[in-house]
């Protein structure tokens, strides 16, 4: 009951951030309305945070085992390498976030809209992380074993993020494995609610300055 309960609690999360709001196409699109998606970050980490509450595992992973400073500090590396790589491989080719939130009207944005852009984005994926890395994984390992919880956690963010479109749902998989093994390397959550943060923001921000650079509101 508890795993059940944790697997629709994070899959309607996944049809409510998707974008039945934004997209032109959708019956349920929104003309105008900054806000609208602030406002669904903030549901969505309050929905997230119902798995926090019928949560028995805890939050902290398997002491599997753990990796030295010197690794973490290497691994940490490479991360903002790697991460810059991609964002700039993928914002060269996807440089549609106007097209695809077209509610958002980035060129009218004031320091308030980009402060609560900030907050509601760095909320709603710490509650995230916690909810589908921690309490999914965590209870899926107490019943099939770690290595099948990480798998399993795994295909179930691809079918959350089915809603977002193709990009996102294929490259949460790869994503997913990556924090789920940082998550336990590290021994903490923490790490991957900055990694996840960062890497949101400046995919955003990037995009948003090139789409604003195109004249595209």
């Amino acid at each position: 009951m508890q795993l059940a309960s944790i697997i629709s609690i994070i899959l309607i999360n996944g049809i409510l951030q998707g974008n039945i709001l934004e997209h032109k196409g959708s019956p349920f699109y929104v003309k105008n309305g900054n806000h609208i998606v602030f406002v669904k970050r903030i549901f969505g980490a309050l929905l997230l945070g119902g798995c926090l509450i019928i949560n028995k595992h805890g939050i902290d992973p398997p002491a599997v085992y753990r990796i030295s400073q010197y690794a973490e500090l290497l691994i940490g590396a490479t991360l903002l390498i790697s991460t810059y790589l991609v964002l700039n491989y993928s914002i060269k080719r996807h440089t549609d976030i106007a097209q695809k939130f077209p509610l958002l009207k980035y060129s009218e944005w004031q320091p308030a809209h980009h402060l609560t852009n900030i907050l509601t984005q760095s909320a709603y994926l710490a509650v995230y992380e916690l909810a589908t890395r921690a309490c999914l994984i965590n209870t899926l390992n107490s019943t099939a074993g770690l290595s099948s919880a990480i798998i399993i956690a795994a295909l179930i963010n691809v079918v959350s993020h089915y809603p977002k479109g193709k990009f996102e749902c294929l490259g949460s998989l790869p994503f997913s494995l990556i924090q789920s093994f940082l998550w336990i390397a590290f021994g903490s959550i923490i790490p991957l609610i900055v990694f996840h943060i960062v890497f949101n923001l400046a995919f955003e921000y990037n995009s948003i300055i090139l789409n604003l650079k195109k004249r595209v509101p």
